[in-house]
């Protein structure tokens, strides 16, 4: 598990709140500035990971295939795509769709981050399982 003191300030978080079953996506700078540091830190079944955002591409042939579905002869998909997969209007299509969901990524949770560091910089300190 990552500590949280080991991430730099632009490290994009993943905030998990169990009670909610809300998610949260914010920088580590803005988690340990925000209210939601205390809500984490005093709930063991609430999480915090490292998150990555994932950029969708449009399949054009997917698209065609969508569209002749059921409605067209047998062949539809395979005649559309291969008369209009590499024509400007169907290029400038995909680019304009692919343009949105670059402003528009979605997030998929990695590495689980310990909470290790107070919002001012203070280390915690906790007592070792193996200590006792």
């Amino acid at each position: 598990m990552i500590k949280l003191s080991e991430l730099s300030a632009s490290t994009p978080l993943a905030l998990y709140c169990a009670e909610s079953e809300d998610l949260e996506i914010m920088t580590k700078e803005d988690f340990l500035k925000s209210d939601l540091f205390w809500v984490y830190f005093a709930s063991r079944r609430n999480r915090i990971s490292l998150v990555e955002q994932i950029y969708k591409q449009i399949d054009f042939y997917r698209v065609v295939e969508f569209i002749c579905e059921d409605v067209m002869y047998d062949g539809c998909t395979e005649d559309v795509y291969a008369n209009f997969k590499d024509s400007p209007e169907a290029t400038a299509f995909i680019r304009s769709i692919n343009e949105f969901f670059q402003c528009h990524p979605a997030y998929q949770e990695k590495e689980p981050v310990k909470i290790d560091v107070l919002p001012w910089g203070a280390p915690i300190f906790q007592q070792s399982e193996d200590a006792e």
